[in-house]
């Protein structure tokens, strides 16, 4: 009897430890699949940022390979003084020279996008980071019914950053 009267505390305490052992393994188990998920988010992020990396690289490269017809193009420039030029010519020449200059514009808005940020902040011209930002994002538009029109104060506050961010 006196054994049977020891052995109830006795199994009462080794229930009360499984008990508790299996929850604390539970929570663990739980925190361990928690940080699997964050770890395969984290890793599916560092993937998307590389692939980022090498298109903004392409893009770079890219623009080299665009801008440097662009800045040969001096036929245009030379056809649009001459007065021996048919009229009609002359205003193609004018035509393929603005169109020249707005892809030019573009690849250099595309470069400094592509550019890596400096790190130090500095003052921005608002005025022109709007007026780019608005025309790089009009193109998009173009052949659409919606257009932008972009209304700024003269006098804009100052802001300090790295205009690439």
């Amino acid at each position: 009897m006196a054994t049977l009267i020891a052995s109830v505390p006795l199994a009462l305490l080794i229930f009360l430890r499984t008990h508790l052992a299996d929850r604390d393994r539970s929570r663990l188990l739980a925190r361990s699949e928690q940080s699997i998920g964050e770890s395969e988010t984290a890793a599916a992020q560092i993937v998307q940022s590389e692939k980022l990396v090498s298109l903004g690289q392409l893009a770079a490269a890219r623009a080299h390979e665009i801008n440097n017809p662009l800045a040969r193009s001096s036929v245009f420039r030379s056809a649009r003084g001459r007065s021996t030029v048919p009229e009609k010519a002359r205003i193609t020449a004018s035509k393929i020279r603005d169109q020249a200059r707005r892809t030019k514009t573009l690849v250099g808005n595309l470069l400094e996008f592509c550019a890596p940020g400096t790190g130090r902040a500095h003052a921005l011209d608002n005025q022109y980071r709007c007026e780019q930002r608005v025309s790089f994002g009009a193109l998009d538009l173009r052949s659409g019914t919606t257009r932008i029109e972009l209304q700024l104060e003269s006098v804009l506050p100052g802001v300090r950053g790295d205009g690439n961010q």
